[in-house]
């Protein structure tokens, strides 16, 4: 078993590129033969992609409120600015490479603000809690509505969320230890998500902020599908655009792909009964998100990339923390 890790580590890139190559290709096999499909981007006006960028650039924004909101209490002051530069360079950058936003705003923060890589990763990790609890809700009541408005129901995605709303419950009242003898990787990212929790909910009076910043995302993120599939010709409700938002946090686990891009998908197809549209005018929609994202992040993310990158360069022309 240890070895068979080993080569994993090992080989992660190249097995991640291997697997985004078959990923992309199937699901570009999947279109082509679906590809009476595209015969929907007809009916895609202007304006509701205008919609989907606006709201892009809103999420984009609050999610760097929120980090600047978890720096801050690390006892670092950064203006909004930077975090929105930063926000979008890891944006940018992780359509690029799996997780190479993450290790671009961690050198930053150390490099810039003397913050230890390893605080801020476990500090933003504890957010993950927040977002869970967050996801694991949304997701149950809008699963709930939809079973009741219209028989409608996965009992896998229902223990999913049920599970995790239960865990991310218990954390809340329990300070759990972990004992990682074998230096277990999986542990220890457990254990960092474990140490922010704690810092996050020292912080209580933030703590209701950090809850309706998550749940904004969320319905943010919701609306972006809405106006995609109006614009496709179809109609999705409400309720079930935020079923979908919400089970988009099971990628969080399964991040091994950029972006995640074919695992995302993937699982809102499986949900295709739920959400109410055939799988195909589900995978057509999503990429046309992911498209305008990534129009969206090329063009503000790497000029905020390139901007950071020369900060870099004259450290002394940032603004120091504020102990």
């Amino acid at each position: 078993m240890d070895s068979i890790l080993k080569f994993l580590k090992k080989h992660r890139k190249t097995l991640t590129n291997i697997l985004t190559i078959i990923v992309i290709f199937l699901m570009g096999y999947y279109l082509y033969n679906n590809r009476d499909i595209f015969s929907s981007l007809r009916n895609l006006e202007i304006k509701y992609i205008l919609y989907i960028l606006v709201l892009q650039v809103l999420v984009i924004a609050v999610t760097a409120l929120v980090n600047m909101l978890v720096i801050g209490i690390l006892k670092i002051s950064i203006p909004f600015k930077q975090s929105l530069q930063l926000q979008y360079s890891n944006a940018f950058l992780n359509k690029l490479v799996s997780e190479g936003g993450a290790v671009f705003r961690g050198y930053f923060l150390k490099e810039v603000y003397k913050l230890p890589y390893t605080k801020y990763i476990s500090t933003i990790a504890g957010f993950y809690v927040v977002s869970f609890i967050s996801n694991s809700i949304i997701g149950l009541i809008s699963l709930f509505y939809i079973s009741l408005t219209y028989n409608r129901i996965n009992y896998i995605i229902l223990s999913f969320l049920l599970l995790l709303l239960i865990g991310m419950l218990i954390l809340l009242v329990v300070d759990p230890k972990i004992k990682n003898r074998k230096d277990s990787k999986v542990l220890r990212w457990i254990e960092s998500i474990l140490e922010g929790w704690k810092r996050i909910k020292d912080e209580r009076k933030k703590f209701p902020l950090f809850i309706l910043l998550s749940i904004c995302i969320l319905i943010l993120s919701s609306l972006q599908f809405i106006f995609v599939y109006k614009g496709l010709g179809v109609n999705l409700g409400f309720f079930e655009s935020l079923y979908m938002t919400s089970i988009g946090i099971i990628t969080t686990f399964v991040n091994i792909t950029p972006d995640s891009i074919g695992i995302k998908e993937g699982v809102y197809m499986f949900s295709s009964q739920i959400i109410g549209l055939d799988s195909d005018i589900i995978l057509l929609g999503s990429l046309i998100v992911r498209a305008i994202a990534l129009i969206n992040t090329f063009i503000i993310g790497s000029i905020s990339y390139l901007r950071l990158s020369a900060n870099l360069k004259n450290k002394n022309t940032i603004p120091k923390s504020t102990e």
